[in-house]
This record gives structure tokens, C-alpha cells and sequence, in this order.
């Protein structure tokens, strides 16, 4: 038990546990309810971009993978159920997508190859936003604000 100076105040072990564990979950509400933001990065021969999201790995997968059999001149070139990760090309342009289960929600992770082009920069970037647009989830990029 901790006590005041002069004794009018007094705290037990578990009340101050209590205490924190409310403050910590407060907090954690905070960080839940904000806007995800995508990040961009780049390699010599690819961009990536990558996002935390609320939704399942299963349903980013499969919503994925449907929108993909949509499109006649994409060919899915790997798919991998088991790991929720498809890899797909359209003519030059290469793409991986893969939905990484976390704790709560995916980490979806992009990368892109537009053989070279000038829309190589935000490829990924762009198929990111596609995928948040397609699961319902409100994405963002960093220019965004």
C-alpha cells in the first residue's frame, strides 16, 4: 500500500495496476481509431508500399484474388492460399500481394514493377489504395496529410 505524506491518501498495488491498464487501453483506442497510412518504399528494380488494416487476411485475400479473375488481361502467375500472397502480371507490368495475418487485422504488403515506365513510382501505391477501396477500409498516403 502506498501511502501520502500525511497519510489522507492511500493507493493499493492492484487499484494502481487498474489505474495504468485503463490509461493504456484509453490510449490504445486512440491509435485504433485513426486513418492507416500507407508507406512507399523503393529498390532498384521495385517499389513497395504497405499498410496495417482492420480487415481479416482472409477477406483482403479473397477480395484480392476475385478482382484479379475480374480483370481478362491480368494473369495470376503465383497464387498461394495457405500464405494469402498472389503474384500477377499485365503484359510488362508485375505484382505481388500478399496479406500478412497480425494479431488483429493484416499487414498488407505490395510490391510493383511496371517494367520500367514512368508509373512505376506509385504502383504499388496505387494497388494499395485499390485494395483498402476494395475491402472498405479507409487508407491513406503520406502526401495525403
Amino acid at each position: 500500500m502506498v501511502t501520502g505524506g500525511r497519510g489522507k491518501w492511500s493507493y493499493s498495488p492492484q487499484l494502481l495496476g487498474k489505474l495504468l491498464l485503463v490509461l493504456i487501453s484509453v490510449s490504445m483506442l486512440g491509435c485504433v481509431a485513426a486513418v492507416p497510412v500507407i508507406i512507399k518504399m523503393a529498390s532498384s528494380k521495385h517499389y513497395t508500399a504497405t499498410v496495417q488494416m482492420k480487415t481479416g487476411p482472409e477477406d483482403v485475400y479473397r477480395a484480392v484474388i476475385a478482382e484479379l479473375e475480374k480483370k481478362p488481361d491480368v494473369k495470376i502467375e503465383t497464387r498461394d492460399d495457405e500464405k494469402f500472397l498472389v503474384e500477377a502480371t499485365k503484359g510488362e507490368i508485375f505484382a505481388s500481394i500478399h496479406a500478412e495475418p497480425l494479431k488483429r487485422g493484416t499487414q498488407l504488403i505490395v510490391t510493383a514493377d511496371a517494367g520500367g515506365k514512368d508509373e512505376d513510382k506509385d504502383l504499388a501505391l496505387r494497388i494499395v489504395k485499390a485494395v483498402c477501396d476494395l475491402v472498405g477500409e479507409q487508407c491513406k498516403a503520406p502526401e495525403e496529410g
